[in-house]
């Protein structure tokens, strides 16, 4: 009877090492993109880079192909069918997470256009620093700093509009490193220039001096983004005693500003 027994107890097949294997790699591909993810929230900006996403699907795609005796349901079996549900759970966060990024970006663009710079830098400054929107690449993070950037110079805070320029400058890779780079050059050249103009409008002799001045400074407030102060140039020109085909000039100039 003993022997009886013992031959018709079954023992769960042992889980060959390949496929130990192949399912370690599939979850440390998994793994890797949640500590990245993490790395993100607390350092302030998500990862320049799409390779932990796409190395995250690859370890999705591993698990999703696991051989198929691997999802059996019956108890007897004990096989690991929680790796279909982490697959499904991971495909999920990813889709769910990508769909919500660059919604505070679209409006902060909306308010930057109706010249509402102030509440356009509080929807890109809720693009860069909601925490969910850092656990993957967030391409509308580095457009909404160099919104923030944009929105300060319009707003005559050229300070803010640097700092901006300078944390994107820092976090970011590639183009929008490059561009940040030209920008900062071009806002340091083009205040000195404007301030060198300032005392040079003070000193001038007759107002036809005054107005090569003045157009200069519009060049140079249009050259860091600040059409407020361009404008007023052009008026200024207006007001001054010199050939009216000049005034004109500055008339169609401050129109096109608009």
């Amino acid at each position: 009877m003993k022997g009886h027994f013992m031959n018709n107890t079954s023992t769960p097949p042992k889980m060959p090492i390949w496929l130990k294997l192949y399912l370690w790699v599939g979850l440390v591909c998994i793994g890797q993109y949640f500590i990245f993810a993490l790395i993100g929230v607390i350092r302030g900006y998500s990862v320049q880079s799409y390779a932990p996403t796409y190395v995250m699907l690859s370890g999705v795609i591993l698990l999703l192909l696991c051989p198929e005796w691997m999802f059996d349901y019956s108890k007897e079996a004990k096989k690991p069918i929680w790796t279909l549900y982490l697959s499904i759970f991971c495909l999920f966060f990813m889709n769910v997470v990508g769909l919500l990024q660059g919604r505070y970006q679209e409006l902060g663009d909306e308010f930057y256009k109706q010249k509402n710079y102030p509440a356009a830098i509080g929807q890109y400054q809720k693009e860069v620093d909601t925490w969910y929107l850092r656990l993957r690449y967030n391409t509308s993070e580095n457009t909404s700093l160099f919104g923030i950037a944009r929105s300060y110079c319009q707003l005559e805070n050229f300070e803010q509009g640097r700092q901006a320029y300078q944390r994107l400058h820092k976090m970011a890779r590639g183009f929008y490193q490059e561009v940040t780079q030209k920008e900062l050059a071009e806002l340091d050249k083009e205040l000195g220039n404007i301030a060198e103009y300032e005392k040079q409008l003070a000193d001038a002799a007759d107002d036809n001096q005054k107005a090569d001045i003045l157009f200069d400074m519009a060049l140079s407030y249009y050259g860091i983004g600040c059409d407020k102060k361009v404008g007023e140039q052009y008026v200024l020109i207006q007001t001054l005693n010199i050939d009216e085909s000049r005034k004109e000039q500055a008339r169609k100039f401050a129109v096109n500003e608009r």
